[in-house]
């Protein structure tokens, strides 16, 4: 049953669009006070523009159900009236742009996603209000929305596996805004008593039961942030395959929904799908933030900030240690376990990366954790103005053009200056300066 008009507001965490049945609608799910809530927005159709003149030889064969035109009073910057073109779900979009390729003609926005519009039009970056109605206590039909500055804090937890050098899995560490934990394949005489009261370990038979425990846990703690060193990359996506192995699901996600890629096999923190959860790894936010180390390797870069190191005699070479501790001392494996996941948090704290991702999400529009997409974050900028300016944006060719002479240099005025505008931040001399 759906309640009367009601508003929400919330940190949008992540955003995608999903089909239903013959409707394509997007979902966010965001952090409100009162919790996780899934936003959907019906009617969302992904849409192309194209200029209106070559609309029938670009629809040309394709059926009126599967394709809507509509004209418009932009212009494209060529002073050509343009046409949006909706299609019912991203498939057909796709298939629309390899079709305007075919046939030589210019397909503006294309790759604008249906959940990014929505948001852009609107001039929503990291926290939305949404006008509509409640479906239950965790669903909202969301009719408008519209930028909101919110006060929110986000749960954390700091997570870290330890593996076997063939990829088995033996402990995960749990570490923040939770009670720590290391969740530990073993049984509990199998440490030393006065080593136990050091690490709170959750003991499990197997490999299997380990990852059920680890489902658990995320459904009874539920955070908003996953942190992590390599992260995705390692932790992320060794448990992902640990679970294939024994073909189950990794529900890591909100609402039970599993962790999973969206492209096969390329495991990589822009394919990662895991809804209702944002995923910052240490190296790529401390490399955002603009840190330089000679070594992004935790135990360098932790004795560079906090003035200590893992827990353990040789870090370079730790593989068959970790595997000697597992057989011999786990409750010594669980104390190194959770050392990294805490060298890990007090980085994160040392350098206040997780309100530095936040501020930047909220003045780019990206999605809460994405690094880089320096073009994506200048269309969320851009592109509302330029519509409400009568334009849609221009293609740009994929063939490079000529080489650029450079600019000029002018001759340099030695001194200290104040209020000094850095306009390109990864170029020598801005950073010269900087």
């Amino acid at each position: 049953m759906v309640s009367s008009d009601a508003v929400i507001a919330g940190r949008v965490l992540t955003r995608t669009t999903l089909l239903r049945g013959n409707d394509c609608l997007v979902e966010y799910i965001i952090k409100s006070h009162s919790g996780a809530v899934r936003v959907e927005v019906p009617a969302q159709k992904p849409l192309a523009f194209c200029h209106t003149q070559d609309v029938p030889r670009l629809v040309a064969g394709t059926p009126q159900s599967e394709i809507v035109v509509k004209p418009l009073s932009l212009q494209s910057f060529q002073r050509q009236a343009v046409s949006a073109l909706y299609v019912n779900h991203p498939h057909a979009l796709r298939r629309l742009v390899s079709q305007a390729e075919e046939l030589d003609i210019p397909l503006f926005e294309a790759d604008i996603k249906a959940e990014q519009r929505f948001l852009i039009e609107r001039f929503v970056a990291l926290d939305a209000e949404f006008h509509g109605s409640f479906r239950d206590k965790t669903c909202f039909i969301a009719r408008q929305a519209r930028a909101a500055n919110l006060t929110l804090a986000l749960k954390a937890v700091s997570l870290d596996v330890e593996c076997s050098m063939q990829g088995e899995l033996y402990s995960i560490g749990l570490y923040g805004d939770v009670e720590s934990v290391v969740l530990m394949v073993g049984r509990a005489e199998d440490s030393a008593q006065a080593r136990q009261a050091e690490v709170n370990i959750h003991w499990v038979a197997d490999e299997l039961s380990l990852l059920l425990a680890l489902n658990e846990w995320f459904h009874t703690q539920d955070p908003d942030l996953i942190l992590g060193w390599s992260v995705v990359t390692f932790d992320l996506s060794l448990l992902w395959r640990r679970a294939n192995v024994y073909g189950i699901r990794l529900n890591l996600g909100r609402f039970g929904r599993p962790l999973g890629w969206k492209v096969a096999d390329k495991h990589r923190p822009e394919t990662l799908d895991l809804p209702g959860r944002v995923v910052l790894d240490g190296i790529d936010w401390l490399k955002a933030a603009f840190y330089q180390f000679d070594s992004f390797a935790l135990d360098k870069v932790a004795h560079k900030l906090l003035g200590e190191g893992k827990a353990i005699d040789n870090p370079g070479n730790r593989g068959d240690e970790i595997t000697r501790l597992f057989q011999q001392d786990k409750a010594a494996l669980a104390f190194y376990n959770l050392t990294d996941c805490r060298l890990v948090w007090e980085i994160f704290a040392k350098t206040d990366l997780i309100n530095f991702a936040q501020e930047r999400a909220r003045l780019t529009g990206l999605e809460l954790g994405r690094v880089g997409a320096s073009v994506a974050a200048f269309n969320n900028l851009y592109l509302p103005h330029l519509h409400r300016a009568g334009f849609v944006a221009p293609v740009m060719p994929k063939e490079s053009g000529p080489d650029s002479p450079g600019g000029y240099v002018m001759d340099s005025l030695p001194g200290l200056y104040r209020n000094i505008l850095v306009l390109d931040y990864k170029s020598l001399y801005p950073s010269i300066i900087r």
